[in-house]
């Protein structure tokens, strides 16, 4: 019985090392786990309050934005005239009350602070209806591309009196010097209540006859058919033609109080077979496709020198053979 006695002793002395170990450990262990709740804390409320003026400078620039940008955004809008103001407000709410949810988890976390459940509910209500608001513009606002249509714009023909035709494309006009100027380099502008956008295609053609000619086609989009006919109708594209020189628009333009709806615009000018093409220096880097009667096409881009090319004669179909008048072979 000895041994037993032997192996209870040597248990218990164990257990009196682990008891002893343990509660050496114990607070050590108990400091390190609230250390890391303390890190984990902070670390919590340093991305909320990041979370915090993220969603606050958005909520912000969504209220500066919209007053500041409204007569732009004014082109945009549909004929309904509450869908700016319902867009508006549900982008305010779908933004504010996650702010709002975020300012008091943090209040909770450091203030022990509460929010109270009614005023939750609610606010989780109109979050949920600022969605469906949201929806409602862009289904209302994709309804109004739904259609296309292209309509020949303006057509203009003269008689060159020149070998060598002029081309020139105008500049930008100049920006406005108020709060509202909006403009991206050749791309688009603003100002003077009008908009000004650089869809515009423009390509140099073989003429089918003898005149020189400047066909200006648009394309838009509508609710239906006679809306994007009437939307293109509204593009107001400027260009001169003489009998020596073409001159062409990089831009086109949007009067105040007409929508936009993907207007594009392509220009062609038909130059006689035979006639020089001189493209002038412009204040825009805007390209030319240049279509001769063989070959590939190519872009030319306007250079500080004037660039000339010539407009070939189509390559002409290979005749029959005459016939011996005997009619022999």
């Amino acid at each position: 019985m000895g041994w037993k006695k032997k192996v209870r002793t040597a248990a218990s002395v164990a257990t009196n090392h682990l008891n002893e170990a343990l509660y050496t450990v114990g607070p050590a262990l108990r400091r390190a786990i609230q250390w890391l709740l303390r890190a984990f804390r902070g670390l919590f409320i340093a991305v909320g309050l990041i979370l915090v003026v993220a969603l606050s400078v958005a909520w912000a620039g969504t209220l500066i934005g919209a007053f500041a940008f409204m007569p732009v955004i004014a082109f945009l809008a549909p004929i309904v005239s509450w869908w700016p103001t319902l867009a508006f407000v549900s982008l305010l709410v779908f933004i504010g009350v996650p702010l709002f949810f975020l300012v008091m988890w943090l209040m909770r976390i450091m203030f022990d602070t509460r929010i109270h459940g009614g005023l939750a509910a609610a606010l989780t209500m109109a979050w949920i209806f600022s969605i469906a608001g949201q929806v409602s513009s862009g289904w209302l606002m994709a309804k109004e591309f739904q259609d296309e249509a292209r309509v020949r714009l303006k057509e203009a023909s003269v008689a060159p009196v020149a070998d060598t035709i002029d081309i020139e494309l105008q500049a930008w006009p100049p920006a406005g010097e108020h709060l509202l100027a909006l403009q991206v380099d050749e791309a688009v502008q603003y100002h003077d209540g009008d908009l000004y956008l650089g869809l515009v295609s423009l390509s140099v053609m073989p003429s089918p006859d003898d005149t020189l000619r400047v066909v200006v086609e648009a394309e838009a989009r509508g609710s239906h058919d006679a809306a994007a006919r009437a939307n293109a109708f509204h593009i107001d594209y400027p260009f001169q033609l003489r009998p020596d020189a073409v001159r062409l628009s990089p831009w086109y333009r949007l009067e105040e109080g007409k929508q936009w709806r993907a207007q594009q615009v392509r220009t062609i000018v038909y130059v006689p077979a035979g006639k020089y093409i001189r493209l002038l220096p412009s204040g825009t880097q805007m390209g030319i496709s240049f279509f001769p009667p063989e070959g590939l096409a190519r872009t030319i881009l306007p250079r500080r020198m004037p660039q000339v090319f010539q407009m070939a004669a189509p390559a002409a179909a290979p005749q029959p053979e005459d016939e011996p008048a005997t009619g022999e072979l």
